[in-house]
């Protein structure tokens, strides 16, 4: 076994059975969509490009932001890894038949382009809200679990996890020994 291999066994081991130092979750109502791309604009023919993310419709990223300052319990951002799971519900669409609506509660979420989006894109919103609220940078997000259902309404369940980070230096790992 390599050498990296072999510590990267022991970090994924150690995260594993770690207890979590903090623990919260949030719940957001409505309709979760995913964060518009980049897009650019020339000015003048020839021109540089000017890159600008178009505003989402509902500004759904303020909505999880808003959400997220009123039940994080931290002072300022976790330094360390951080666990992150997203629910997200959608209601059926309104113009489905009763049938299928009746049918769709509490599957799966896979019918593409009704539901808002790829899910790696709309959790890309969650992560960027919390970003400064929970943690420093969605570097830090060590497990992210993504689940999408329908529901007979829109609402997304966000829980997240704070876990020691590895000692930086020798005196890190000595004091976190003597608490």
């Amino acid at each position: 076994m390599a050498e990296t291999e072999r510590v990267e066994a022991l970090v994924w081991s150690a995260m594993a059975s770690e207890t979590p130092a903090w623990s919260f979750s949030f719940r957001v109502e409505g309709e979760a969509t995913p964060k518009p791309r980049p897009r650019a604009r020339v000015l003048r023919p020839g021109g540089p490009a000017m890159i600008y993310s178009p505003k989402a419709k509902g500004d759904w990223e303020r909505k999880v932001r808003v959400a997220c300052s009123v039940r994080v319990p931290l002072a300022k951002p976790w330094p360390g890894p951080v666990a992150v799971t997203i629910w997200i519900s959608h209601a059926p669409p309104p113009s489905w038949p009763r049938w299928r609506q009746e049918a769709a509660i509490g599957r799966p979420c896979i019918d593409r382009g009704r539901d808002g989006g790829d899910i790696d894109n709309v959790a890309k919103v969650f992560l960027d809200a919390m970003t400064g609220m929970v943690y420093e940078d969605d570097q830090q997000v060590w497990s992210l679990s993504v689940v999408r259902r329908r529901t007979e309404t829109s609402w997304a369940l966000v829980s997240c996890e704070g876990f020691p980070g590895l000692p930086v230096t020798r005196k890190e790992q000595q004091k976190r020994e003597n608490e």
